[in-house]
C-alpha cells in the first residue's frame, strides 16, 4: 500500500500549539489585543475559522507587531487550506519573533503540502533546535523525510518521537509504513500491532498490517486484518484492493472481482484495480471483459502499466490475435526492459507466426535475464531443431535436464534428444 501524507493530524498539532502560546501573561499594552486573540482561540476550538480570523484581524489592527496574532491567523488559513495566506502570516510571525518555534512548524507544514520537502525540513530543523524535546516536531520532520523518500531518516525521527512520547500511536503507524516500504515486514508488523494496541479503532493500522502480512505470504492473517479495516472503515479502498489480490492468489476470482468492483466504485481512477480485475476475468475465461478492464488501466496510466499491456497481450493471444499480442508485449518490454515473461510470450507469438529468428532472439533475452529458465532452453532447442541446427538444439535440451526437476519437461526433453540421435 502506498503512503499518504498526514497533514490533518499535524494541523491539529499546530492548533494545540496556538492555544498554548495564547496563554501567556499579557503586558499591559497588549491587553486589548490579547482579548481578541483569546476570542480567536475560542473560535478555533469550535472550528469557526472565519470568525477566528476576524478576531485575529482586530488584534493586528490594535497591535501590528504582535507575532501571536499573525501565527493564529496563519493557523486558521492553514486549516482552511489557504496555504499562500498562511505562509505570509507565518513569515510575518517569524520576522517579528525569530525564535517562534510553532511558526516554523506551521510554515514547514505548508512546504510539505507543496512538496517542497527540503524547505520543510529546514523549518522543522529550526523548530527542533528551539524546542529539542517536543515530539510533534520530530514527527513532522519524519513525515517530510518519508515523503521525500529518505526512509532511514524518517525512521530515526519516529524513533525519537517514541522515545519522547511512548504512547504516540501515529509515530508507530508511520514507522510501520516506512518499514513496509523497506520490505522490513516483521518490524512493520510489530509497529502496526503496537498502533492497534494504542488505537484499536484505527483502520489504517489494520490495513497496513494486512499489507505487511500479505507481502510476507501470510494470506489468512492478511485477510483478517483487511476484514477488520473494512469493518472500521467501509470506504477503505486499499483494503478492498488488497483483499482482492489475496482472493485472486487463492483462485477465488468471484470474491476477488467483488472486492475490485468496490475499490473501483470508491476510486474510479485506480488503475491497479482495473488491471487486477482484468487478470481475474482472464483467469475465468472472460477475455472480452478482461480486455475492457486492461484498456481502462492503460488509459489511466499509459506510460506506466507494463503489467496491463502484458496481460492484455496474453488475452489477445488467447483470442488468436497475434499482431495485437506482439504490439502489447512490445509496449510492456518498452516500459519494463527486464520483463522476462513478456519476452518469453512474445517469442511464443513469433513462433506461432512462423518467425523463428525472432523467436530465438526473444528466448535468448529470456535466458540472458534468467539463466535458469528451463522452459526457455526447451523451446529454443525445439526451434533450433526446426532450423536444422542440431548441435545447438542438443545443447539446449541437455541444459533442460541439468536445470529442471519437472518430470514432464524432462521426459519431453529426453524424447527430443532421442529423436535428434543424441547420447
Amino acid at each position: 500500500m502506498g503512503h499518504q501524507k498526514l497533514l490533518q493530524p499535524m494541523i491539529g498539532t499546530v492548533l494545540v500549539l496556538l492555544l498554548l502560546v495564547g496563554c501567556g501573561t499579557p503586558t499591559p499594552a497588549l491587553d486589548d489585543a490579547e482579548a481578541y486573540i483569546n476570542r480567536g482561540d475560542a473560535y478555533m476550538e469550535k472550528d469557526e475559522y472565519d470568525l477566528a480570523i476576524a478576531e485575529f484581524d482586530k488584534a493586528i489592527q490594535l497591535e501590528p507587531g504582535y507575532a501571536d496574532a499573525y501565527f493564529g491567523r496563519g493557523t486558521a488559513y492553514l486549516i482552511k487550506g489557504d496555504f499562500d495566506r498562511a505562509m505570509a502570516e507565518f513569515d510575518k510571525a517569524i520576522q517579528l519573533k525569530p525564535d517562534y518555534a510553532e511558526a516554523y512548524i506551521g510554515r514547514g507544514l505548508i512546504y510539505s503540502e507543496k512538496g517542497e520537502y527540503d524547505l520543510a525540513i529546514a523549518d522543522y530543523d529550526q523548530a527542533i533546535k528551539l524546542k529539542p524535546d517536543y515530539a510533534d516536531d520530530y514527527f513532522s520532520r519524519g513525515i517530510a523525510y518519508f515523503d521525500k523518500g529518505d526512509l532511514d531518516r524518517a525512521i530515526a525521527d519516529f524513533d525519537k518521537v517514541i522515545q519522547l512520547k511512548p504512547g504516540y500511536a501515529d509515530a508507530y503507524l508511520r514507522r510501520g509504513i516506512a518499514h513496509s516500504e523497506k520490505s522490513e515486514y516483521d518490524l512493520a508488523i510489530a509497529d502496526y500491532s503496537k498502533t492497534v494496541q494504542l488505537k484499536p479503532d484505527l483502520a489504517d493500522a489494520y490495513g497496513g498490517r494486512g499489507g505487511a502480512y500479505y507481502a510476507r505470504g501470510d494470506l489468512d492473517r492478511a485477510v483478517a486484518d483487511y476484514d477488520k479495516a473494512i469493518q472500521l472503515d467501509p470506504n477503505y479502498t486499499e483494503a478492498y484492493f488488497g483483499r482482492g489480490l489475496i482472493h485472486s492468489e487463492k483462485g477465488e476470482y468471484d470474491l476477488a472481482m467483488a472486492d475490485f468492483d468496490k475499490a473501483i466504485q470508491l476510486k474510479p481512477d485506480l488503475a491497479d484495480a482495473y488491471t487486477s480485475r482484468g487478470a481475474a476475468y482472464y483467469h475465468k475465461g472472460d477475455l472480452a471483459r478482461a480486455i475492457t478492464d486492461l484498456d481502462k488501466a492503460i488509459q489511466l496510466k499509459p506510460l506506466y502499466y507494463a503489467e496491463a499491456y502484458f496481460i492484455r497481450g496474453i488475452a489477445y493471444y488467447e483470442n488468436g490475435d497475434l499482431d495485437r499480442t506482439i504490439a502489447d508485449l512490445d509496449k510492456a518490454i518498452q516500459l519494463k526492459p527486464d520483463f522476462t515473461d513478456a519476452y518469453y510470450n512474445r517469442g511464443v507469438a513469433y513462433y506461432e507466426k512462423g518467425d523463428l529468428d525472432r523467436t530465438i532472439a526473444d528466448l535468448d533475452k529470456v535466458i540472458q535475464l534468467e539463466p535458469d529458465y528451463a522452459e526457455a532452453y526447451y523451446n529454443r532447442g525445439g526451434v533450433y531443431a526446426l532450423k536444422g541446427k542440431k548441435e545447438k538444439a542438443i545443447a539446449d535440451l541437455k541444459k533442460v535436464l541439468e536445470l529442471s526437476n519437472d518430470p514432464l519437461l524432462r521426459q519431453q526433453a529426453e524424447e527430443q534428444l532421442k529423436a535428434l540421435g543424441a547420447r
